[in-house]
């Protein structure tokens, strides 16, 4: 177990969506990032969890483990109910990564599409958050029902 507030930089790439309680294992992360400290965050969108299982299932992915992907707006949810502010979220690749042959077409499309409603349709996201000591996060804005909701998503 690491020591409370203990990591600056907490890179967390393509590793939420393999967890059974994602919620628990962003609690850990805020936890053992130091005050104004910082994590990286990339994970595929759940919107596009269809077209995966699909791929795996005939055989194009071959792909054996436990994946629960988050949606765009969930992802959002859940840091700030850890206490985490998002300092910036994006979409990136409009379709799956593995067409190297759309690469270069798709690196514009993240440029320039990334952000808003069609960064939430991209098939994954990215975000920087921020652990403030200054600021107190509330889904709510009242501290007792936000305990109740993040205790309902446990």
């Amino acid at each position: 177990m690491c020591a409370t507030e203990s990591f600056e930089l907490i890179v967390i790439s393509e590793m939420l969506g393999h967890l059974r309680d994602p919620s628990r294992g962003i609690g850990e992360t805020r936890r053992i990032l130091a005050r104004e400290g910082f994590a990286p965050i990339s994970t595929p969108n759940r919107r596009w969890l269809w077209l995966v299982r699909l791929a795996t299932s005939l055989g194009i992915r071959p792909y054996r483990g436990y994946e629960n992907f988050l949606g765009y707006d969930e992802l959002h949810r859940l840091l700030k109910l850890a206490g985490l502010e998002i300092e910036l979220q994006r979409g990136f690749h409009p379709w799956p990564s593995q067409f190297p042959f759309l690469r270069p077409i798709s690196h514009r499309v993240d440029r320039r599409c990334g952000r808003g409603l069609s960064g939430k349709r991209m098939a994954n996201q990215a975000l920087r958050a921020r652990k403030r000591v200054l600021q107190t996060a509330s889904l709510t804005g009242n501290p007792t029902r936000d305990r109740q909701v993040f205790e309902e998503l446990a």
